[in-house]
């Protein structure tokens, strides 16, 4: 079928007069225009059904100030005897559905300059809550951009320390950042919620529940983010996390005395109350940890044992407790989110909803599946805690939840307010 032709110019009024510059493209074509329109490059779209400028059946005006209407405003007649009507009506459709997904963007994009931003993590290039979160927001956002937004991950703390994420955001060293409450002391004292053992059921809880408190009005946003000068993007929540260790233990007695990594105050606390002695780090910091006799074990995520490589050191885990949990989320600097377009505002907002959904639900699947390849192919040691222990295991720890709202409460930081929403926000995912 011969491609139908159509014209974009950069037709400012209604008369289609000499300052219209027209260039002819064909159907096929349908990708330039569109990320034409989304950049700017172009101001109106007037397409006709055969190659006279007298017929102009459609015209589909997108000026920078109201390209929303886009989408809405066509206005298509064909004449009963025009040659090219079913091609004309057909590409009436695949117009509207090309343009509808970039109109709204139109708006604010004023130049075909990229827009580059530069995200900071801790995380490997490959580790695979990168892959689940952090990669796929980044192809979603420049997917819906058309490219336009271009944004350049700096994975493994290349930018600096996790625990001066506060900072290389404030100063400008990095525009997104992954943010971990736990490493981050006061600033983030209220999110610690999320590490608290014997709330979450999963990772899908965790990150549900923290986007509900976080994102732009909720609890945490006001008491936290946005005093940080922080904008939530997306949510990243870990599973229960499991004890694993290189020394022999086989009941809580046993346990009392291992020092184990901590990420952060909820699970101190956790850690402490069943006599454990907790020794703060990053995941990173591990593999050397162990070697130097520094941690004899740490409170993971059962698939990040793989990731940093850790299996040959773990000689012996459970499968069935929990002890506490980690969330991590990603934000952006509020002083660049307000430089950007309200199109790729929304396109960034829209792509962290999805991610947080997408991410904790492959999370959530990647642990089930850990477990069973430790058990199989690492040799390593299911502990199981006999009825009494485990008992005692879910007495203590319910102390530790209380405990914390109330010392936070004591600093004048809410922190009862804080666990009843979140545990309040965690209940429709159990």
């Amino acid at each position: 079928m011969m491609p139908l032709p159509y014209e974009i110019t950069n037709r400012h009024s209604g008369a289609f007069g000499p300052a219209v510059q027209p260039i002819t493209l064909d159907l096929p074509d349908l990708a330039t225009m569109t990320k034409s329109v989304v950049t700017g490059k172009i101001q109106a779209i007037v397409m006709s059904t055969n190659t006279h400028r007298e017929s102009l059946p459609t015209v589909l005006t997108a000026s920078q100030q109201d390209a929303s209407f886009l989408s809405r405003r066509v206005e298509f007649s064909v004449t009963p005897d025009d040659p090219h009507r079913r091609q004309a009506m057909n590409f009436k459709l695949a117009m509207t559905a090309a343009l509808a997904v970039a109109a709204w963007m139109a708006t604010a994009i004023a130049s075909a300059q990229t827009i580059e931003l530069k995200l900071a993590d801790r995380l490997a290039q490959d580790h695979y809550i990168a892959r689940y979160s952090t990669n796929f927001w980044i192809e979603e956002v420049q997917k819906a951009s058309g490219g336009v937004v271009k944004i350049t991950r700096y994975p493994s703390e290349r930018l600096g320390k996790s625990k001066d994420m506060m900072t290389l955001a404030k100063s400008g060293i990095t525009d997104i950042g992954e943010f971990v409450p736990g490493y981050l002391g006061d600033a983030l004292l209220l999110s610690t919620v999320a590490e608290l053992p014997g709330i979450l059921p999963n990772a899908c809880a965790a990150s549900m529940a923290y986007e509900q408190l976080a994102k732009p009005g909720g609890f945490v946003d006001k008491i936290e983010l946005a005093p940080q000068g922080l904008r939530l993007l997306y949510v990243v929540g870990l599973p229960a996390y499991q004890l694993f260790t290189s020394k022999k233990f086989d009941s809580l007695a046993t346990m009392s005395g291992l020092k184990i990594r901590s990420s952060g105050p909820a699970m101190d606390a956790g850690l402490r109350v069943l006599g454990m002695v907790p020794i703060r780090m990053s995941a990173a910091e591990l593999s050397e940890s162990f070697s130097r006799g520094t941690v004899d074990g740490m409170a993971f995520p059962s698939a990040s044992v793989f990731t940093y490589d850790l299996q040959g050191k773990t000689k012996y885990g459970t499968s069935d407790l929990s002890f506490g949990s980690s969330m991590t989320f990603y934000a952006i600097s509020i002083k660049v989110w307000d430089k950007l377009s309200p199109a790729v505002q929304k396109a960034m907002a829209e792509a962290g909803e999805k991610t947080t959904r997408h991410a904790c639900s492959l999370i959530d699947r990647e642990e089930q599946d850990a477990i069973k390849k430790l058990v199989a192919g690492s040799n390593m040691a299911v502990v199981s805690l006999n009825t009494a222990d485990r008992k005692k295991f879910d007495d203590q720890l319910s102390t530790v939840a209380q405990e914390w709202a109330d010392a936070a409460d004591k600093r004048g930081r809410k922190g009862s307010e804080a666990l009843k929403a979140f545990r309040d926000a965690v209940k429709p995912y159990r």
